[in-house]
């Protein structure tokens, strides 16, 4: 990986490359914006087709909302606490392949505005929902469609999302 950010610059709000970063040898992405609450740069030409865990990618980077929905996620398996406390990020997603994902824990925790329609999601590898939209107050799209036949996990999952309505029945 051809730059790191280090650890404590919550100031940082986008960043300057000549070239899009070389991400063929990554297969993590996992805290790279963690706690850079300023940051909304334009990562929409990253090619993320080799990452495995996007753990944390974006948490509490607060300000944080880009149109990432082109992203290729065939190979993540681990979003957890992806957008936790992104309290900004609102970006439809709908498209993302998420066939291998297991873990969604925590993925919108305290994503106070995001709102998107994620029910086509491929959800039958999740094992871990914990804590997936607890605290997304915004949150109501109908995942009834979801598979959760795998799931062992989902305690707190809507816990404090207080404009979720819909009835879930999962499959």
């Amino acid at each position: 990986f051809p730059f790191t950010i280090p650890n404590g610059c919550s100031n940082l709000s986008s960043y300057s490359a000549v070239n899009t970063p070389n991400l063929s040898g990554v297969t993590s992405l996992q805290n790279m914006f963690l706690g850079r609450s300023n940051f909304n740069g334009d990562i929409s030409s990253w090619d993320t087709s080799t990452i495995d865990n996007m753990n944390s990618v974006f948490a509490l980077a607060s300000a944080f909302n880009q149109n990432i929905g082109s992203r290729n996620t065939s190979a993540v398996t681990m979003m957890g606490g992806m957008f936790n406390g992104a309290s900004s990020f609102n970006q439809d997603v709908s498209g993302w392949d998420t066939t291998n994902v297991t873990s969604f824990n925590g993925m919108f925790t305290d994503a106070t505005n995001f709102d998107q329609p994620i029910g086509s999601w491929i959800t039958s590898a999740v094992i871990d929902m914990v804590d997936m939209f607890k605290n997304a107050t915004t949150f109501n799209q109908d995942i009834s469609s979801w598979n959760t036949t795998n799931v062992s996990y989902m305690y707190q999952m809507f816990q404090g999302c207080s404009s979720f309505n819909l009835i879930v029945t999962g499959k």
